[in-house]
């Protein structure tokens, strides 16, 4: 599994990078989006074996235009997808505002996909992931910088980078193979 998700990686790049600038932002975010949840199976301590379905939220600032539409985007490529990372476990997305951290059901979700914005509580949804072993994501590299576990995120070439913050994975309670971590261009501690 570990060399098929590299394989997809590395193909992944060689053929977004044939297409025009323009014409990548689409496929760029579903791109990412798609290594995200990629990475997010591969964590070892997951344990799809004891789960029924995939419980994933996704937060956004309600009051950024561009984080409501791509928080939709997001929404839709995740429940239109034919085939997902998970060994074929069902994957329920809850798309919840920044006003909804404090009242979501925190102890029902996996792994969150946090989409940037003035209204985000990153500090409040940190502790929550820790608290409940959920993986933080997003597909904006500065997020990592700022306490997010895993962000995928594209370089001026238009080709996806991954980034790992290790003090957020390990509070976090997510761990990954030495295959996993060789894809990692920036690791943050």
């Amino acid at each position: 599994m570990n060399r098929r998700l590299k394989a997809f990686i590395y193909i992944s790049i060689a053929l977004l990078g044939f297409a025009p600038v323009q014409a990548q932002t689409p496929r760029a975010e579903a791109l990412k989006l798609e290594i995200l949840l990629k990475l997010f199976s591969q964590n070892k301590n997951l344990a799809l074996s004891e789960i029924d379905t995939v419980n994933l939220a996704i937060f956004y600032d309600p009051a950024n235009a561009a984080a409501v539409e791509k928080a939709e985007q997001y929404e839709n490529l995740i429940t239109s997808a034919t085939k997902m990372p998970f060994k074929g476990k069902p994957v329920r997305v809850n798309t919840l505002s920044a006003e909804e951290v404090a009242s979501a059901n925190w102890d029902t979700f996996r792994g969150v996909v946090v989409i940037p914005g003035e209204r985000i509580n990153l500090s409040s949804m940190l502790q929550h992931c820790a608290e409940n072993q959920t993986l933080s994501m997003a597909a904006d590299s500065t997020m990592s910088g700022q306490g997010i576990s895993i962000a995928v995120d594209m370089n001026d070439e238009q080709q996806p980078e991954i980034w790992f913050n290790a003090t957020s994975l390990n509070n976090e309670g997510a761990s990954y193979e030495r295959e996993i971590l060789q894809l990692v261009q920036h690791l943050r501690f």
